[in-house]
């Protein structure tokens, strides 16, 4: 094997014993989270932390309860509250200090 191969092979033994590793204090910890939602690079777990326990009514995880909790957060606002916006900074570099020629200091606007 050469220098790149030993690289890739070492990161991939890393990652998967963290993966497991972090997926079995999930199961001792009784958090209803799939190992492909806590592994998956696409669609990784965005829900709170901890997350939901596993229900007594089930003995292994289905991550129905992050999935639930995580489409309660990201529920949109109520009809009637008001929108929320943020005006554009006008002159971002303004909030710094500026070096003049010569040593001098000018400090930001902010």
């Amino acid at each position: 094997m050469e220098g790149a191969d030993v690289v890739a092979v070492a990161f991939l033994l890393v990652w998967g014993g963290y993966s497991t590793g972090l997926w079995g204090w999930c199961l001792l910890r009784d958090y209803d989270v799939t190992f492909g939602q806590l592994v998956s690079p696409g669609r990784p777990y965005a829900g709170p932390w901890p997350p939901a326990r596993i229900p007594s009514s089930q003995t292994w995880p289905s991550g129905a309860a992050a999935k639930a909790s995580t489409a309660a957060a990201v529920r949109p606002s109520p009809v009637g509250a008001p929108a929320q916006s943020f005006a554009p900074v006008q002159n971002a570099t303004g909030a710094f200090p500026t070096l003049q020629p010569g040593g001098q200091i000018i400090p930001g606007t902010a």
